[in-house]
């Protein structure tokens, strides 16, 4: 463990707009809204909290170009049972032998990632 810090604070994601992706994470991923100010908001997810960030008006929004987090459950089953009973574009479950994946986009077409071992 470091001696200097204590832990993740929060993880950044660009988004589109904070007024589409605040309501997409909270009926498909249950995420409740902490605060949102400006062009930030930030959404409860357990111990480290996903605070989306808004692209800049007038700027094209471009979809996160690789995985720097991943999500974590038990039931990776029943997680892709649930995103794609939601309209939620989800790629095939991979077995990687320990852990399992199951990569998916949420409405900026961002690749989220989840896995299960």
């Amino acid at each position: 463990m470091s001696q200097l810090f204590e832990r993740i604070d929060t993880v950044f994601l660009q988004v589109k707009t904070l007024d589409e992706a605040i309501p997409w994470y909270q009926e498909n991923l249950g995420f409740e809204l902490r605060w949102r100010q400006g062009g930030h908001a930030c959404m409860n997810v357990a111990e480290t909290p996903l605070t989306l960030w808004e692209t800049p008006s007038g700027e094209a929004h471009t979809p996160h170009p690789y995985l720097a987090f991943n999500f974590y459950i038990k039931d990776l089953e029943a997680c892709e049972r649930h995103l794609q009973e939601r309209g939620v574009q989800t790629e095939p479950i991979l077995d990687h032998g320990v852990v399992k994946t199951l990569d998916f986009f949420d409405n900026s077409g961002n690749r989220l990632s989840v896995c299960s071992w």
